[in-house]
Order: C-alpha cells, then structure tokens, then sequence
C-alpha cells in the first residue's frame, strides 16, 4: 500500500522484510546509509517519542541520520535534540487519524474518505482490507 505513495524522489524498501526475523530500526539505518549515492531521512510520529531512548541503538540513530518528527494528537514534542526536525502542524503527514483509527472506521463501515490519499482509500476498497467483504467510501 506504501509503494502507492512513491514519487520519484520517495522510494519504498522492503529491506526490512526481506531481511526477515527480528529487525531494529538501527539496523535498517546502517544497511541504508551504506548507499552513499542516496539521502535518507527517518520519518516518525511524535507518538513514539516517548519510548524512543528504549529503542536498539537509538544514540547511533540520532548520529547517523537526519530524523524528522510530525506531530500526532495527545503526543506533546519536548526535550528533543537540535538536530531532529519537526514538521509543521499544517503538513499533510499531521493529519490527527493514525492506521487503527482508519482500520476502525472500515470495520465500522464508516467512510475514511479525505482521512487517507485517494489511491491509498481506492486500493484499501478494491482489495476489500479492514472490512467482511465490503466496500467503504
């Protein structure tokens, strides 16, 4: 579903899934920081902020590369290094739904329309995902 989004300077991996078994993030950082060729940003909510210390190497994380943070509702942003950036309140990424709130809303047989990118809803419909068979606009 992600590789709906791609554009030509956004690519998807799947090195984590390919790698198979137990994986950190602090591995997938240093198998895509061997690529010298491209830049790499890690992109996460300020949801997982709070348990972010307790994470496999996450020192080396902060060291080696650029982490970029969008704010999620009840997830205040504080006590953060300089070098971690935060996204603007008005980007899209900041949108207050995460991914159980939209499972949710399917199997509620509400609409996620405008909650999720267009191609993103189309494929969650046609693939009939999150729902007993049917379809949700």
């Amino acid at each position: 579903m992600v590789k709906l989004l791609q554009e030509d300077h956004i690519k998807v991996s799947d090195i984590d899934i390919s790698r198979g078994g137990e994986t950190y993030t602090i591995d997938t950082i240093r198998k895509l920081i061997l690529d010298k060729k491209n830049q790499y940003i890690w992109v996460m909510g300020s949801d997982l902020l709070p348990q972010f210390e307790k994470w496999e190497g996450y020192k080396e994380i902060i060291s080696s590369i650029e982490i970029l943070i969008f704010p999620r509702p009840d997830y205040p942003i504080k006590n953060i290094g300089k070098s971690i950036k935060i996204l603007p309140k008005n980007h899209l990424l900041t949108v207050n739904y995460s991914s159980t709130v939209i499972r949710q809303r399917i199997a509620k047989g509400l609409s996620i329309k405008g909650l999720v990118p267009e191609k993103v809803e189309e494929y969650i419909n046609k693939k009939h995902l999150y729902s007993l068979n049917k379809m949700y606009v």
